[in-house]
């Protein structure tokens, strides 16, 4: 239970604390977000989210201000010692453009907002059941360079989780508008194939997840042959070897279908222990 929040640098009691009705991430999704686990107050990749936070910042031209790196991750910090959460921690933290304006704003600055709470495992664990998967096709995400952030604005992916449990999926795919393969619901795809693992590029629109970057780095690392690519399609999961989505509270969860096809999951159960090695879990 989140007992705290850390609302532009202070704490408040969760129970007493709103966010006003003119708040634009409510009123237009005018906001971005950031997701990431921790130990404690040990932060594996903070500043690879914060890269990926800042770089969404001045793409949605919203002016930082007091917001830096350093009182992100001391708030975030102080959070988690104010309710005593040294183990396993997800923590959220929320930018959006002040109160004023309707479409056009008043002002570009922002006010930001934590939120931290308690997770099952210290470390990322890959699951023991495989997923079971197939493609979202009722709407399709823009290839737009607005894609590569987590926004406030997730209209297309509440639908896509609707379409999900009503078809008793355990996650689905994303297809952009040229039909290719985009991302799943709140993670990055990869397929991995004749000994190569392949991903979608980040021009399809996908989420640039801060996961994806650290398998990424581990695939070089560790030699293992590397496509990002914008033409991966639906059809091309029926011939993979491996299928996994990724991202950066459970680092990986394999697949083990897609319609017809069934999956291992050896090159997931290595990945997912060079990604704690990396975590220093």
């Amino acid at each position: 239970m989140i007992r705290h929040i850390c609302f532009n640098g202070d704490l408040y009691p969760a129970k007493e604390f709103t966010v006003g009705i003119k708040n634009r991430a409510f009123r237009y999704g005018d906001g971005l977000f950031e997701t990431m686990r921790s130990r404690g107050t040990t932060i594996p990749f903070f500043d690879y989210h914060y890269e990926r936070l800042f770089r969404g910042m001045d793409v949605m031209r919203m002016v930082p201000g007091m917001v830096n790196s350093s009182l992100l991750r001391e708030s975030a910090e102080r959070l988690i010692k104010a309710d005593k959460l040294f183990n396993g921690n997800s923590i959220r933290i929320s930018v959006f453009r002040k109160e004023g304006g309707k479409y056009a704003p008043l002002t570009n600055e922002v006010d930001f907002l934590i939120e931290v709470d308690s997770v099952a495992d210290n470390k990322f664990t890959l699951n023991d059941k495989g997923l079971f998967v197939d493609t979202y096709e009722e709407h399709f995400k823009s290839s737009s360079e607005l894609g590569n952030f987590k926004n406030s604005s997730a209209a297309l992916l509440v639908l896509a989780g609707i379409n999900m449990q009503r078809r008793k999926l355990d996650d689905i795919l994303i297809l952009n508008e040229n039909n290719v393969l985009v991302e799943a619901l709140s993670s990055n795809v990869f397929i991995y194939k004749a000994n190569k693992l392949i991903t979608p590029s980040l021009k399809t629109g996908c989420v640039d997840g801060v996961m994806r970057r650290v398998i990424l780095e581990i695939a070089s690392e560790q030699n293992i042959e590397l496509k990002e690519s914008n033409s991966l399609v639906p059809e091309d999961l029926l011939t993979s070897d491996e299928v996994f989505v990724s991202n950066a509270m459970r680092g990986i969860n394999w697949v083990v279908a897609y319609k017809t096809k069934r999956y291992l999951y050896k090159m997931s159960r290595f990945l997912i222990a060079e990604i704690n090695k990396k975590a220093g879990f």
